[in-house]
This record gives C-alpha cells, sequence and structure tokens, in this order.
C-alpha cells in the first residue's frame, strides 16, 4: 500500500504536446522502463487484476509512444485509486483442494500482434463450485507471454492449462513436504472456460483442432487418468477469474472481492 501511493510514479510527458504515435525519447523511455518497473513490481506481488497491463506494456517497451506512455499512466492512477487487499482465510484441513483458474487470448501481444498472452490464478480450497462461497487461498498466479505463436484460441488454451498444471503440481508437492500430508489426498481440479479443450481432454479420439498441442493435451489427459488431476471441468466466462491476466478491459470486480474477502465472489 505504501509503496503503490509513495513510490509508483507515472512516465514524465505533462509537458509533451507531440503526436501520440510519436516515439518517446531516451529520458521518455528511462521514465517508461522506470514506471513499468515499479507497476510490475505491484502486480507481481499483490495486484494480479493489473499484471496483464504490465505485461502488454513490457512487450513496447523498446518502441514505447507518447500514447502508450499516456496508456500505462492512466493504468498506474487506476491501480493507485483502487485499493486491493488479499485476505489469508483458514482453510478446514478435511479436504484440501488445489484449484486452478487458467486462461488465454489469442494474437494479442507485440507490435504486430502475433503472440498471445496467457494467465492462472491457484487458490487453495475446500473445492470450487458455482454460488458456494468457499475460502479462497491465492497462492500463485501469473500473466506471461506463451512462449511459441499459437494458430487458434484452442492452442492458446491448451498451453495455458498445461502451465498451470505443471504450476499447480508443484505447490501441491511443496504442501505435502511442508504439511506431511500425502500428495494423493491433495485435490487439484482445473477451471478452463474454453469447451473444446475440456472435451479434447476426455475424449479417446484427436481434437480436429489439437494439432501442435496433441502432445499437451495427451499430457494433461494423463494427469487425469493417472488421478495426479481430480477433474477438469468448463466454467462460463463470466467467471474465469483469469480472464483479467489475459486482456485488456476486462472486469476484475470479482477477482477483487474473492481476494478481499478470501472466499469465492461466485
Amino acid at each position: 500500500k505504501e509503496f503503490v501511493s509513495k513510490k509508483l510514479t507515472k512516465v514524465d510527458i505533462s509537458t509533451d504536446s507531440r503526436d501520440p504515435n510519436t516515439p518517446l525519447d531516451d529520458n521518455q523511455k528511462t521514465s517508461f522502463r522506470q514506471s513499468l518497473g515499479q507497476l510490475r513490481w505491484c502486480t507481481d506481488q499483490t495486484r494480479p487484476e493489473a499484471a496483464f497491463e504490465a505485461l502488454e506494456f513490457s512487450t513496447k517497451a523498446n518502441n514505447a509512444t507518447i500514447k502508450d506512455a499516456k496508456m500505462l499512466n492512466k493504468v498506474i492512477e487506476e491501480v493507485k485509486k483502487t485499493q486491493n487487499e488479499i485476505r489469508f482465510p483458514k482453510i478446514g484441513s478435511d479436504s484440501w483442494t488445489i484449484t486452478v483458474f487458467a486462461n488465454a487470448a489469442f494474437k494479442n501481444l507485440g507490435p504486430d500482434k502475433t503472440s498471445s498472452a496467457y494467465g492462472y490464478l491457484i487458490f487453495l480450497t475446500n473445492g470450487f463450485s458455482i454460488g458456494k462461497r468457499g475460502p479462497a487461498l491465492l497462492i500463485a498466479f501469473k500473466s506471461a507471454k506463451i512462449k511459441r505463436v499459437t494458430t487458434s484460441t484452442f492452442e492458446s488454451e491448451a498451453l495455458a492449462q498445461s502451465e498451470a498444471i505443471d504450476r499447480a503440481l508443484l505447490e501441491r508437492h511443496k504442501l505435502s513436504v511442508m504439511t506431511n500430508i500425502p500428495e494423493e489426498l491433495i485435490r487439484v481440479e482445473c477451471l478452463s472456460d474454453c469447451n473444446d479443450f475440456v472435451q479434447a481432454v476426455y475424449s479417446s479420439k484427436m481434437h480436429q483442432k489439437a494439432g501442435r498441442v496433441a502432445v499437451d493435451i495427451a499430457k494433461i489427459r494423463e494427469c487425469v487418468e493417472n488421478k495426479e488431476i481430480a477433474d477438469i471441468k468448463w466454467l462460463p466466462t463470466e467467471y474465469m477469474l483469469a480472464d483479467c491476466l489475459t486482456k485488456r478491459g476486462v472486469n476484475a470486480a470479482l477477482l477483487r472481492q474473492t481476494l478481499r474477502d478470501g472466499k469465492f465472489a461466485i
């Protein structure tokens, strides 16, 4: 809170009246990178709802324009005026579940818009179901660029789930080591708003859209069959808490409320 109010600063372009598409000069670039670094530190710590914006601006840093600087300042202003809290609720010891929200976009990053973003939120819970406002303890989150170019939203979603599942299984192992609870007693459930992906995981046939992600889907299917993952479920996009980690302009109110209350706001 103190860092956001006192140390998170805007890009110094207050007296610049040039065309919005004009590249920043060297001093402005330095100011842009400084402000972006401060924003990224905030989002990496406690502000996941602004993580995508920090990611998007990082792909523009080398060729940033006056317009980009103004947009970054707008995001910083929003972060400063929107207070965020993360509550760490008590999770009953009778039924621990690692609940994964994973999401992706398609061709929305980079100057030429050929790269795609993915993001995930991982909670320790007693299990998730819509309408049941159970406790939700955030243990990991990420907003990043998919390492390779994808050819469809389906591909992006499959790769996002693969990354999120790897992290979820790691978090389960860490919890098991810390608590001496056997890993098999900690369930892992994954939520996706891409129904085609969910169907592909549970189908014995190769999905027509699988293409290069066929191996990733097969790996996830194997995790389900081996009971490393208890369930992969479809979730309507309106309830996908990780949506704001992959694209701009998404309402993050449900995520903020979930973090503030320490229980799902769905």
